[in-house]
C-alpha cells in the first residue's frame, strides 16, 4: 500500500507543476480560441491516469476496511495533491474540483441498480373522464423515438423491458419502434443534435454536485471513455466544468450538464417529450433546461436516487397510458401524473422518492386523427404521395395541401393514403398537407413544392428522336456508318411517341428515310432511378424498298450504347455522347447493319473522329 501511496502522490507532484504552467500562460486562454496545446492534453491525461491510480489504491484498501473508511482515506490522501481544489465523499464515491477548473471523480457506488423480478405495470385510476378538447393537445410532430443507454451492461433487464413494451406502445399510435444505442455507442456526440426526434428516452447514471446534500448540478453519464479527439474537441466544455471525466468501472468517462445539453439541442421543432431515467435527473437544472431552454413540450425525472425497477415500472405506465387508443380521448401526461402513485418510500435513503415532470399539461403522445409520417417530403405536381398515419378511417375523405383539395387519391385505409401532388403550387413553395375527416384535421406536415428535375422534364416529353454518326472499324475495313437517325432538326415529324413503363420509356414507329427506304424503328431506352443518366439504349431499324423509287432490297441498322448523361439544350433534353479514347468505349457502343453495300458488323468506334452519340427527348404538340 506504502508504494501505491507514493505513486500516486509523484503523479500529483508532476501534474501540479505542469498546472502552474497551464494557468500563467497567456496562451492557454480557453477564450482565444485556437484550441488545446499539446502539453494541456497531456497534462490531462496524467489527471485521468491520477484517478485510475486512486481507484486501485481503493481496490487496495477495501481488503483492509469497509467501503466508508476506505474513502475516507482516499479523500485523506488527495489532501495532498496540489492539482485537486477539494475532494468530498458522496453518496455514490467521491466528487474531485481540480485547481484549473476540471471537475473529475470515482463513481463507486451506484445507486441505481438492475432488478430481475421485481419490475410491473402500475395500475393508476385513469377513470374514464373525457379529458382535454383534442385542439388543445400538445403532440410531438416527430414519429421518431430514440433510447439511449450508456449504462445498459448495468441495466440491461431494465433497459430490456422498456424497449419491449414501448415497442407495443409506439406501434399502436404510429411512432416507430426504439432507435437503441447503447454502451459506447452513447458517446458525447449521440447527446448532441436530438432535435429530429418525437421522443427521447435517456437510462444511465446521474451523479449530485458537489454532493447529494447540496444539490447545485447533475451530471449525466455518457458512455464514451475519455480520449484525445473528444479532449481536443471538448476541451473548454471539460476545463470549464460542463462536462466532467468520471471514472466508473475502472474507465474515464465523459458526463455531461445540462448545460452542455442545451446549447446543443432544439427540441421545439418536434414538441419532443423526453424521460430521464437517471438518479437525481429533475434536480440540478436538466428540467429547466429540457424545457425552457430547449423547447420540449414535457420531461420527466427523479427527485432523488431512484431504483432501476421504480424508473422501468413508471416508465412502460407512462407509454402504455399515453399510448392507449381505446379511450375516447387521449390520456395527458397531467392526467396521468395524477392519478399514479408518484412516490414510494426508498428504505436505503430512509426517504421518499418522486417521479416528477415539468412542460406542457396537455401533453398527449397521440390524437384520434394524425398524420405521423409523409413520404416524400418534397416533389413536382403529380407526385405521388405516401401518408401514414391514425384515424383516417375507411371511407375517403380530404386531404389538403394548404387549401387546396387534392382531387387524384390512389390510396385510402385507416393509416395509409396515398395521393397525387395537385396543381397551382410554385416551384420551391413549401405547403401543409393536412388530412381532413368528418370536419376534423390533422396535424399539418411541410411538402416542398420541388424544383423541376431531368427526370420531371423527361416525363413531360412525348416523343423521342436518336442520331448516330461516327466512322467504324468494319470487318470489310473503315468505313463511315451510314448515319443512323430517325430525327433532324428540322423534321420534327420523324419524332416517335413514347411510352413509359417506370423507369423505361420506348418508342415504335415508322418514318420515311431520304434514301428510298421505309423505316421500322424500335427503341428502347433504360434510365438511372434518378433519372439523370441514360444507363442503356437500344434501337434498330429495319428499312423496306420503297414502291415505285429505285431503291432495291432492304437494309438494317442497329445502335446500343450506355451511359450517357443528361443535358437542357433549345426546350428539349439531350443526351449527349461525344468521345475521343478509342480504347475504353469499344465495349460503349454495338452497332450492326446490313444492306445493298454489304453486310458488316462493328468491330469498335473510331471516336477520334468525334464521333457522337444522340438522344434528343422533345415536346411536340400535334394539335399546332
Amino acid at each position: 500500500m506504502r508504494r501505491n501511496f507514493i505513486s500516486v502522490a509523484l503523479i500529483a507532484l508532476a501534474i501540479f507543476a505542469m498546472l502552474i504552467f497551464w494557468g500563467c500562460s497567456d496562451d492557454n486562454d480557453p477564450d482565444t480560441g485556437d484550441g488545446p496545446t499539446e502539453e494541456q492534453l497531456n497534462q490531462l491525461e496524467d489527471i485521468q491516469q491520477s484517478q485510475l491510480d486512486y481507484y486501485t489504491e481503493f481496490e487496495n484498501l477495501l481488503a483492509e476496511m469497509d467501503t466508508a473508511s476506505a474513502k475516507d482515506s482516499i479523500v485523506a490522501i488527495m489532501s495532498t495533491d496540489a492539482s485537486i481544489e477539494w475532494a468530498l465523499v458522496t453518496l455514490q464515491g467521491i466528487n474531485i474540483q481540480y485547481n484549473f477548473g476540471m471537475r473529475g471523480g470515482l463513481f463507486l457506488d451506484p445507486l441505481r441498480y438492475d432488478v430481475e423480478d421485481s419490475m410491473r405495470g402500475y395500475k393508476g385510476d385513469y377513470g374514464e373522464q373525457e379529458g382535454m378538447a383534442v385542439s388543445g393537445l400538445v403532440v410531438p410532430t416527430s414519429e421518431k423515438t430514440l433510447y439511449l443507454a450508456p449504462a445498459y451492461s448495468q441495466f440491461t433487464n431494465a433497459d430490456n423491458y422498456n424497449l419491449y413494451w414501448g415497442k407495443w406502445a409506439f406501434r399502436k399510435v404510429g411512432y416507430d419502434d426504439f432507435v437503441k444505442y447503447t454502451n459506447a455507442n452513447c458517446d458525447v456526440e449521440r447527446f448532441c443534435y436530438l432535435s429530429d426526434w418525437g421522443i427521447i428516452r435517456i437510462s444511465s447514471h446521474g451523479d449530485s454536485w458537489p454532493s447529494e446534500t447540496d444539490i447545485q448540478e447533475v451530471y449525466l453519464m455518457t458512455g464514451e471513455v475519455a480520449n484525445r479527439t473528444t479532449n481536443t474537441e471538448y476541451f473548454d466544455n471539460i476545463r470549464a466544468g460542463d462536462m466532467p471525466i468520471v471514472l466508473c468501472d475502472g474507465e474515464n468517462k465523459y458526463w455531461i450538464s445540462p448545460a452542455f445539453f442545451g446549447v446543443y439541442n432544439d427540441l421545439s421543432l418536434n414538441k419532443t417529450v423526453v424521460s430521464l431515467g437517471f438518479c437525481y435527473s429533475f434536480l440540478g437544472g436538466w428540467p429547466t433546461t429540457i424545457i425552457d431552454e430547449c423547447g420540449a413540450s414535457a420531461c420527466l425525472g427523479y427527485d432523488w436516487a431512484v431504483q432501476a425497477d421504480k424508473d422501468a415500472n413508471w416508465t412502460r405506465d407512462f407509454f402504455d397510458q399515453l399510448c392507449d387508443t381505446t379511450r375516447a380521448t387521449p390520456l395527458t401526461i397531467g392526467e396521468w401524473y395524477a392519478a399514479i402513485e408518484n412516490t414510494y418510500y426508498s428504505n436505503t435513503f430512509t426517504r421518499w422518492v418522486s417521479i416528477r415532470y415539468a412542460g406542457d399539461d396537455s401533453t398527449a403522445l397521440w390524437i384520434p386523427l394524425r398524420i405521423t409520417s409523409i413520404s416524400p417530403t418534397s416533389g413536382m405536381e403529380d407526385t405521388i404521395v405516401t401518408i401514414r398515419g391514425v384515424g383516417f378511417g375507411d371511407t375517403e375523405a380530404q386531404v389538403m395541401f394548404n387549401d387546396v383539395v387534392a382531387t387524384d387519391i390512389l390510396v385510402w385505409t385507416d393509416t395509409l393514403i396515398m395521393v397525387a401532388v395537385p396543381a397551382g403550387f410554385a416551384e420551391g413553395a413549401v405547403v401543409i398537407v393536412t388530412v381532413v375527416v368528418d370536419g376534423m384535421g390533422t396535424n399539418g406536415v411541410e411538402f416542398t413544392i420541388a424544383t423541376a428535375s431531368v427526370m420531371d422534364l423527361l416525363r413531360t416529353m412525348n416523343q423521342v428522336g436518336i442520331n448516330f454518326q461516327g466512322s467504324v472499324i468494319r470487318s470489310n475495313g473503315w468505313g463511315w456508318m451510314p448515319g443512323f437517325s430517325i430525327s433532324s432538326s428540322n423534321e420534327i415529324d420523324t419524332y416517335l411517341p413514347l411510352l413509359w413503363t417506370g423507369n423505361t420509356v420506348s418508342a415504335t414507329g415508322t418514318i420515311e428515310g431520304s434514301d428510298n427506304f421505309d423505316y421500322l424503328v424500335n427503341i428502347s431506352i433504360t434510365l438511372s432511378p434518378d433519372g439523370q443518366n441514360v444507363l442503356s439504349v437500344t434501337a434498330e431499324k429495319t428499312g423496306t424498298a420503297r414502291p415505285g423509287t429505285s431503291a432495291t432490297g432492304g437494309n438494317y441498322y442497329k445502335l446500343a450504347f450506355v451511359n450517357i448523361p443528361f443535358s437542357q439544350s433549345s426546350g428539349s433534353l439531350v443526351a449527349y455522347k461525344q468521345e475521343t479514347d478509342v480504347q475504353s468505349h469499344t465495349t460503349d457502343i454495338d452497332i450492326s447493319s446490313y444492306g445493298s453495300g454489304g453486310d458488316y458488323s462493328l468491330e469498335s468506334v473510331d471516336w477520334g473522329y468525334s464521333a457522337s452519340a444522340r438522344i434528343d427527348f422533345h415536346y411536340y404538340d400535334i394539335g399546332k
